[in-house]
């Protein structure tokens, strides 16, 4: 039956550095003995406990002789998290030496060749399980005396830590069994040092590795059938009775913070390909005034989840990373949360996307599955598939050449493409050396533009039967490119994507919060390129996609409302219907949920562009 060989324990006793104005430990001795007469009765052996103080006798012990039999491993003392790794100070040769979770892990590599059990009773010690699943241990289970943001706590009173004493205590109750499983323990740990007291609460975690270990008690050991309370205990007790002002002032407090908080889980995996660390910033968004803040930031956990206790708002999370290939790319979480008591609105979930998948998608927002608001109604629509879509439209300079490529394949006629036919149009000016004619154009157009100001503005369409006058300049290179709905499909279809759809485009412009325009509740003609009412003959231009950074959507996307216009594939609605863009007249058409019917033929009215999707 597996008994403990051996029991070590480590003080880790080096002096912190003083910006974290932590106190010496002042019950290391009476810790160990907490801890070797917890796990007396799972031994033979008179002498198993050994207190170790100076790492560098780690190298001294002798390693276990029976392949069965467990060594138990208590690190005890002050660890802290660093924006790169767990830490603790230890003592070294005599001196202080500030390890790394990892560099700790080598230090006692020499007592985990057998089976062990690895108890870390430290502030924020879960923030080494990490290192603990790398270092690759062979039989090996790790219980931690707190979350990797919690601080454990030490009893002056009792001489002893609380978890080493919740421990104790756990194992002389349950001493009518003859084997305890270490996962059951760490179970029982968990739920003992949860319970609401005016100690703040202990979350205690675990992993293990190998197979399932299971400590044997001793048949000569005979130890105490009842539980001891500890002074601590009995002077909470006692200053429950005394103080049940401060005690009820306690709960409200901590029901008022449960109802106004929600509990945040963000799973990762190896994230290879990302250089450093990925950072997570979450903002508190206000959209009636057009705001966001910043409120806190955190590391995103390599394999494993990122665990973030936050308020009941408006909020976006956003990883932000360098990847190896040289992009920078964020990758962004929405959460509408209200206060309240359910325990199921509180909780939310989002997984982070592989290193493949964000390579494979470069320049493109991922929209995970998500509950939001659709429309001027603001119904609740649950989108269950997530995709990408482009962050920004494409632009003259990008689609030109594809455009060439497509007629030179025989996909496209050159005079169904818009940008074509103003090239050729341009080229013809410069042929004849009509130098005058875009002058002469524009100021015609601005005499139509005077004649139709009226049904502009009252939103009437125009019963004229005149074309529009072309325009022989392409235009700039970073503007977004002019296409038909046609060229869209076909572009989208060479990037291996495809056209979004209504509601994609919508939550992608918008976000969850029903928001009127991608930035927020209140018109900002300064966030985007929409004229809005203008004066009678005052010109209208396409700018480049990236001119209004502050016009960002939820999801990071740009110039999705004002400039020019993006198709959508508009299958059950009108046959040729766009989003977002060139409504000149009226700022409330510039919504993030506006539809615009297009009848030209062949080629469109309006300046319409197009970013395209890439799902599964």
């Amino acid at each position: 039956m597996p008994r403990i060989e051996k029991l070590v324990f480590i003080s880790l006793e080096g002096e912190t550095p003083s910006v974290l104005d932590l106190s010496p430990l002042a019950t290391s001795r009476s810790t160990y003995a907490t801890v070797s007469s917890s796990f007396a009765p799972f031994t033979d052996r008179d002498e198993y406990a050994i207190f170790v103080r100076d790492i560098t006798e780690l190298h001294k012990l002798e390693e276990p002789k029976s392949a069965g039999d467990i060594t138990v491993v208590y690190l005890m003392g002050h660890g802290w998290k660093t924006t790169s790794a767990y830490t603790v100070a230890a003592i070294e040769n005599n001196s202080t030496v500030l390890l790394s979770g990892a560099d700790l892990l080598r230090r006692i590599s020499t007592l985990t060749k057998g089976p062990t059990i690895l108890f870390v009773d430290t502030c924020n010690a879960a923030a080494l399980l990490p290192d603990v699943q790398e270092a690759g241990f062979p039989n090996l289970a790790c219980i931690t005396a707190s979350d990797d943001a919690e601080s454990a706590n030490e009893f002056g009173l009792d001489r002893s830590t609380r978890f080493a004493l919740t421990l104790r205590d756990l194992l002389q109750e349950s001493g009518a069994y003859k084997e305890i499983e270490v996962v059951q323990l760490a179970s029982q740990l968990r739920q003992e040092l949860s319970r609401p007291t005016l100690v703040a609460p202990q979350t205690v975690d675990y992993w293990s590795s190998g197979r399932l270990l299971r400590m044997s008690r001793s048949n000569s050991f005979v130890g105490p059938s009842r539980r001891l309370w500890t002074r601590t205990h009995v002077y909470l007790r006692a200053f429950f009775l005394v103080t049940g002002i401060l005690v009820a002032a306690a709960a409200v407090t901590t029901f008022l913070y449960y109802r106004n908080h929600i509990y945040v889980q963000v799973f990762a995996g190896s994230l290879a390909s990302i250089r450093g660390n990925a950072i997570i910033e979450i903002y508190e968004e206000n959209p009636d005034l057009n705001q966001e803040q910043l409120i806190a930031t955190q590391d995103l956990q390599r394999n494993g989840a990122t665990r973030l206790r936050l308020p009941a708002v408006d909020l976006i999370l956003v990883v932000r990373a360098s990847y190896t290939d040289s992009q920078q790319r964020e990758i962004r979480f929405p959460i509408l949360a209200a206060s309240g008591l359910s325990l199921q609105k509180k909780r939310y979930q989002f997984h982070f996307p592989s290193d493949d998948e964000v390579r494979a998608h470069p320049r493109m927002a991922c929209v995970p599955r998500v509950v939001w608001l659709r429309g001027s109604d603001r119904i609740e629509q649950n989108n269950t598939q997530q995709f990408w879509i482009d962050l920004k439209p494409v632009t003259t300079e990008e689609y030109l050449p594809i455009a060439r490529q497509l007629v030179h394949d025989g996909r496209l006629e050159p005079f169904l493409s818009v940008l074509l036919t103003e090239e050729n149009q341009s080229r013809a000016v410069d042929a004849t050396n009509l130098k005058q004619l875009p002058k002469l154009m524009g100021q015609l157009q601005n005499v139509f533009d005077v004649i139709n100001a009226e049904s502009r503005a009252t939103g009437q369409p125009q019963t004229s039967d005149r074309k529009p006058l072309p325009d022989p300049r392409v235009p700039c290179p970073g503007c977004p490119a002019k296409l038909t709905i046609e060229e869209a499909r076909l572009y989208c279809k060479s990037q291996n994507k495809r056209l979004p759809t209504d509601l994609e485009w919508e939550l992608s412009a918008r976000g969850i919060d029903a928001r009127l325009y991608p930035w927020g509740n209140a018109f900002d003609v300064s966030r985007a390129n929409v004229v809005g009412l203008p004066d009678k003959g005052q010109k209208y231009e396409l700018s480049p996609v990236d001119a209004f950074p502050n016009g960002r959507s939820p999801f990071g996307l740009l110039d999705t409302v004002g400039n020019a216009g993006d198709w959508i594939d508009s299958r059950g609605g009108y046959e040729r219907t766009f989003m977002g863009g060139t409504y000149r007249f009226d700022k409330e058409n510039t919504l993030t949920y506006s539809t615009m019917p297009d009848t030209g033929d062949p080629l469109p009215l309006m300046p319409v562009t197009c970013r395209c999707v890439s799902s599964p």
